[in-house]
């Protein structure tokens, strides 16, 4: 199950545990996470979802059975008690027995610990579920990469325990949740824990993720500068004044939140989180603790002496803030309604660590505060739930993979009704990788959603990567053969279109028809004077400012059956339709090589590496001033926009009945420098 970062996979999940109780299923198992925080956070959503302190529908058992198990364990006796329980109602008791609902941590000591447990009592007859939240993590084999290469068939310790847990129950069916599958679909497709089916689950309207955040003109992002970003071996002197202009629009936001409730506005919720994510290191988060706790003590003070020289200063900073948040966010506020709230807000904000410590580890209590500041680094990356966040402060490295990247998006949720009022502080490496992600995770649902009722085992496995998102995800993983397909800048020229004879065919046929198109509706432009071909022949013919979705078109229907050709056109085919799709008004310049005359053409000689000497060179060689050229040559045949040659090539050995060179449809691309894109693909 693929759902967006923070929208809603906790409650899809808890909805179908309550299907699979109301169809005869007797035993639901979450595995709730790799950390106590991210259990403690589901077990607690599970209870209230499904009303557990209201109604007897389940019987809970959190982290259940011990190292040391025997047969008079507290844990054996009661689980097998209610088992039988609901044995009973199940064949025809009176009384409606509640069903098992197991959390567990997806730990192998916890997870063996289960298994233990479930060895020891008899599930032959019971309908099983086993739920895998963050299905992407701990899970998949760690080895799998090691095993691709040498052969091997070892198992990582999580791994292992779950195929443990799984051996001992004999139906059961195994649910996967995550909002980034790439480590599941990466998977040898023989792997026990490789995914059989695909379902996309839809957000919510009032949920905002990537493209309201990363697309057009991003008018919730800040930009970190360099100096204030923290790296593996630096962090800033001292408090970075990007770091003070993002505590002021966040208490700012919160003194909003105040003025707003306490006027009445209906359907905001007052509860204002900031997230300071700094480093994966819990060093990093003490220091910025400590400034943020002694940047609130100072502003505290100079707020209150209106007679102090900061005074005024604070003040003005604080209603530019609230300016700048104004040009997004639709408040009746003035900033005099608002101040009188700045110093309240302040005092109301909760400042916290979250991180491996042991005062960190403790569950939040978002009932103790009305405003939150959170700072961390790995434990606010994944699963843990923000709530009423409005402000980010990021100033870590970007994410060495795409799964790591999006998985620090805690700013995505349920936010529009204040979307207005958030802003993300982010380093400028980090905002590149962001956007990029918004198109590879777009190209894989749309993907997956095509694939939806139909195995994933038929299902190609291929994956948009831009270069600033690196990998897809942790390398030791990745269970198949891969390769990766790069588009750059530079001429992208197929070799091997000469080679399947139907394939020139209905190449030919594609171009008559485009050509029939163009010159239907479209009239040739006059060619830069510097291109102008002197040679004897025909010259070249130019189409100026042809919409993209042609070129799109164009690219889907020509025939590449080459692995080598379909290695460098597919990324130019995809990269293209994301600019069809980004940018619907986009155009491109394309020229009829020729005029797609084969006259004057003579026949080309084909190697193992196909046709590699596709353009012809300057006209001499040796003139330097465009006006004294007899021929620019074909590589310089070009403008500033997307650029499009067609072309025939005869080659020699391709020819008709009578043995004359059939001319062979050949299509040249000049991509724009924007237009960098890299896919990783399953290797079939």
């Amino acid at each position: 199950m693929l759902g967006f970062v923070q929208s809603g996979k906790t409650l899809s999940f808890t909805t179908i545990a309550a299907l699979a109780r109301d169809n005869g299923y007797g035993l639901v198992i979450v595995l709730a996470g790799v950390t106590n925080l991210l259990r403690n956070q589901s077990l607690d959503r599970l209870i209230e979802d499904l009303g557990l302190e209201r109604y007897r529908e389940w019987r809970v058992f959190d982290n259940p059975g011990a190292s040391t198990l025997s047969h008079l364990s507290s844990d054996l006796i009661d689980f097998n008690d209610r088992l039988e329980q609901w044995k009973t109602w199940q064949a025809g008791g009176k009384i409606k027995k509640p069903s098992l609902l197991v959390t567990v941590l997806k730990h192998p000591g916890r997870l063996n610990n289960l298994a233990r447990l479930l060895g020891a009592v008899d599930l032959r007859s019971v309908p099983v579920l086993i739920i895998d939240d963050e299905s992407d993590q701990a899970s998949p084999n760690t080895k799998s990469a090691n095993n691709l290469r040498k052969g091997l068939d070892e198992s990582s310790s999580t791994y292992e325990a779950i195929d443990n847990l799984r051996s001992r129950v004999p139906r059961h069916s195994y649910l996967q949740y995550t909002a980034t599958p790439q480590a599941n679909l990466l998977a040898a497709k023989s792997d026990a824990l490789s995914p059989a089916f695909s379902r996309v689950i839809s957000a919510g309207h009032d949920y905002v993720g990537g493209d309201d955040f990363f697309s057009q003109d991003m008018k919730n992002v800040v930009e970190i500068p360099i100096e204030d970003e923290v790296t593996v071996n630096s962090i800033p002197i001292e408090p970075p004044k990007s770091l003070q202009d993002s505590l002021l629009s966040f208490w700012v936001a919160s003194a909003i939140a105040l003025a707003e409730d306490h006027r009445g506005v209906d359907g905001r919720p007052s509860t204002r989180s900031m997230m300071i994510q700094t480093s994966a290191r819990t060093q990093p988060h003490a220091q910025f603790a400590a400034w943020v706790r002694s940047i609130r003590a100072l502003w505290k003070n100079a707020i209150k002496d209106e007679e102090s020289a900061s005074h005024a200063d604070l003040i003005h900073d604080f209603e530019q803030s609230f300016n700048e948040l104004m040009s997004t966010y639709d408040s009746a506020c003035t900033f005099e309604d608002i101040r009188e709230w700045i110093l309240e807000a302040i005092e109301e904000t909760k400042v916290v660590e979250i991180n491996s410590t042991d005062e960190a580890v403790k569950v939040i209590k978002w009932s103790e505060s009305q405003f939150w500041i959170l700072i961390g680094g790995m434990k606010l990356d994944r699963g843990f739930t923000v709530k009423g966040i409005t402000h980010t402060y990021m100033p870590r490295s970007v994410a060495e993979n795409a799964a790591t990247l999006q998985q620090r998006a805690r700013f995505f949720g349920y936010h529009r009704k204040y979307l207005g009022l958030c802003r993300i502080y982010i380093g400028r490496s980090t905002l590149d990788a962001f956007v990029a992600y918004v198109a590879h995770e777009k190209a894989l649902r749309l993907s997956l959603e095509k694939c939806q009722g139909k195995s994933l085992k038929e299902w190609k496995r291929t994956f948009i990567m831009d270069a600033a998102l690196g990998k897809p995800v942790r390398s030791n993983v990745i269970g198949m053969h891969v390769q990766k397909s790069s588009l750059t800048h530079g001429w992208v020229a197929p070799r091997f279109m000469h080679e399947n004879t139907d394939a020139v065919s209905g190449n030919l046929n594609t171009f008559r028809a485009l050509v029939k198109k163009l010159r239907e509706d479209y009239a040739p432009s006059p060619l830069p004077v510097e291109l102008v071909d002197r040679r004897a022949g025909t010259g070249h013919v130019f189409f100026e400012s042809i919409p993209i979705q042609i070129l799109q078109n164009l690219l889907l229907d020509l025939q590449i059956t080459n692995p080598w050709d379909a290695n460098i056109m597919m990324p130019l085919a995809v990269s293209v339709s994301r600019l069809a799709e980004r940018e619907p008004e986009a155009e491109f310049d394309l020229f009829l090589i020729n005029s797609l005359e084969t006259a004057h053409l003579e026949g080309r000689n084909a190697t193992g590496k196909g046709i590699e000497n596709l353009f012809v060179g300057r006209s001499p060689k040796t003139v330097d001033l465009p006006s004294d050229l007899i021929y620019v040559g074909d590589r310089d045949v070009h403008t500033t926009r997307l650029t499009v040659h067609l072309r025939f090539v005869l080659v020699k050995g391709v020819e008709d009945n009578n043995g004359q060179m059939t001319p062979v449809p050949w299509i040249a691309v000049l991509p724009t420098p924007d237009m960098t894109l890299q896919l990783l693909e399953e290797w079939v």
